[in-house]
């Protein structure tokens, strides 16, 4: 009987040790088929923006005859994944300005590209820069940071470009671009003097200040032989000042002529233009008017994906509200090398916003003892200085990453946080579990505490986003959301818990049908109906005791899954006693399993 028993125990031990297996060689299958698409950013080569990379930025912009306008993005970041329609738009639109002004992007979530985000000092996304041509970076000179925020468009970041190289030729530089400065002279014929080369028609178009229409114009037309474009400003001339924006157009020798434009548009100005140039027999460029400049962006695609990830996403749906060892420890890889590591120096009160973080991290973040001797180092360098490079903790933690440092479990890689699209949920997902896991973590073993802060976590969440989350939309929404909803007023340990919670939700509700949402995890108000029937009223309000109860549950240290993590790094001294039995099988049968089968076989 107790051979059979133990019999028994075997094939139930290997079982576990098999699938525990299979899903690891699933995760390994995936992520090695995936990676290129995760890669490859939110702009391909069909775009007419320039893909930079770590490889190709130097190369690239130092030195360059042209200008170039780049964006520094996430592939992560909603606001980005919003916003990049608008910058393939603005890419198209500027078009035939290529051969004097480059438009780039560079994601900084590729870890390949860590270098030259750091080195421009790339914290936020998304953050355009400018940089003249000839460029050169040293410590003073990182490239001009244009304006842009979440209604900006096309039109405006074309106002951006050309304000800049506008700048630029008034402080001397800007030589390849033809002549962008206001036109000011009383005499009208002098604006043939005014462009290099021996221009038989000219065009000056009349505009209010703050307008680029005229320097826009400019660039379009730029690559056209015999013509000079300029304009002036509707008091700097002695042209009809009650009509404008306005055209008129000079042939060598001729007289000033008046010229209707159908809009006040740019487009108005090109299609004249173009008009009285081709009844002249000049060959004229073709714009982009006919385009959808528009910006509006499109839903994402799914990813072509294997029957191996089809049965994995289905078993970790049948799991309900989990979460994964493999999720936090990617998201706090990505959090400290990607986004502590880009900030320069870290000083004053982002410093004591990192002393939070990394606080409770050290004493909470469920990690082996390698990862906890990680932790504990980091926050001893952070306490001992006045001012910390983040340079050195990505350092620390990419040190770590090595296989023979034994202190990360798994591959960087997402499971209950892993979108259906290359760019969806991922490191937003892993944070919200990551501080819904500590609200409920820190409030088990703090709450009987004396003179305990209710508040700690939620403080080092503010502190963190402020400082050092890339997404600045998302970070201003939380920030303006803190104050809003009272942060500092929490006074329970409950509380604490509940008010993320809310905010999580009020989030998902803001984002409910937006572009940025993965079509196969809809935001919803968490926990559904399906997974907490008791979370709700009869009338559908929240039952927020039972809700408490569901979130202590499920965030409980208790409950983390271990699916796809080396055993051996996880040490099982260091994990809760009913954590999963395939990581126990794993770690403590699986040298020996091979021998136990025989000898059970052979004792048949």
């Amino acid at each position: 009987m107790e051979i059979s028993f133990f019999k028994f125990n075997l094939y139930i031990t290997l079982l576990f040790v098999l699938i525990d297996l299979s899903i690891s060689a699933v995760m390994r299958e995936i992520n090695n088929s995936n990676s290129t698409i995760y890669e490859q950013g939110l702009y391909s080569l069909q775009d007419e923006v320039e893909i930079l990379t770590n490889q190709n930025f130097n190369k690239s912009i130092f030195g360059s005859e042209r200008a170039w306008m780049v964006e520094f993005y996430s592939n992560w970041c909603g606001y980005c994944q919003r916003s990049a329609p608008i910058y393939k738009a603005f890419a198209v639109d500027v078009k035939n300005w290529n051969d004097l002004v480059g438009v780039g992007a560079l994601d900084c979530a590729n870890e390949e590209n860590s270098p030259v985000c750091t080195y421009y000092g790339i914290s936020k996304y998304p953050t355009f820069k400018y940089f003249p041509e000839q460029f050169m970076a040293d410590s003073e000179n990182l490239g001009i940071r244009l304006e842009a925020d979440s209604h900006t468009n096309v039109s405006e970041h074309r106002r951006n470009l050309v304000t800049h190289m506008v700048k630029e030729q008034f402080e001397g530089r800007g030589k390849m671009l033809p002549n962008l400065k206001p036109f000011n002279y009383t005499d009208i014929s002098k604006i043939f003097e005014t462009q290099r080369g021996n221009p038989i028609y000219a065009f000056l178009i009349v505009q209010e200040p703050h307008d680029d229409v005229g320097a826009s114009i400019t660039m379009d037309f730029h690559e056209v032989k015999d013509i000079v474009v300029r304009y002036s400003y509707v008091n700097d001339t002695k042209l009809n000042k009650d009509l404008f924006p306005a055209l008129y157009a000079l042939e060598k020798g001729g007289i000033l002529e008046f010229l209707s434009i159908p809009s006040a548009a740019r487009e108005g100005f090109q299609m004249k233009i173009s008009q009285y140039l081709m009844a002249k027999n000049v060959t004229v460029p073709k714009f982009s008017t006919s385009l959808n400049l528009s910006g509006n962006s499109t839903k994402p695609q799914s990813l072509n994906i294997s029957d191996n990830e089809v049965q994995l996403r289905e078993k970790i749906r049948q799991m309900g509200d989990v979460v994964f060892q493999v999720d936090f420890e990617s998201v706090l890889r990505q959090s400290l090398k990607q986004e502590v590591g880009r900030v320069k120096e870290v000083t004053l009160e982002k410093l004591e916003a990192l002393k939070k973080y990394i606080s409770i991290l050290e004493k909470y973040f469920p990690f082996g003892e390698n990862g906890k001797k990680l932790l504990s180092k980091i926050k001893s360098d952070v306490f001992s200085n006045e001012t910390v490079k983040g340079t050195s903790i990505s350092k620390l933690v990419k040190d770590a990453e090595h296989p023979s440092q034994r202190v990360f479990s798994s591959s960087k890689q997402w499971l209950a946080c892993r979108g259906s699209t290359p760019h969806s949920r991922g490191y937003p997902c892993g944070m919200w579990k990551l501080f819904h896991y500590l609200t409920v973590n820190v409030a088990n073993c703090e709450s009987m505490k004396k003179n305990s802060n209710p508040k700690v976590v939620l403080e080092a969440m503010h502190g963190y986003i402020k400082y050092f989350f890339g997404c600045e939309d998302c970070s201003n929404h939380f920030l303006e959301m803190a104050e809003r909803r009272s942060l500092n007023k929490v006074a329970s340990w409950n509380e604490s818990i509940l008010w993320l919670w809310r905010a999580h939700n009020e989030v998902n509700n803001r984002l409910s049908g937006d572009t940025t949402e993965d079509p196969e995890y809809p935001k919803v108000q968490f926990p559904t109906a399906d997974h907490c029937p008791h979370c709700y009223e009869e009338d559908h309000s929240w039952n927020e005791a039972e809700v408490l109860s569901y979130l202590q549950t499920m965030y409980d240290n208790e409950n983390i899954k271990y699916m796809g993590v080396d055993p051996q790094v996880l040490h099982l001294d260091m994990l809760p006693s009913s954590a999963s039995i395939s990581l126990q099988v794993a770690n403590v049968y699986l040298v020996v399993s091979a021998s136990l089968v025989l000898w059970s076989l052979r004792r048949g």
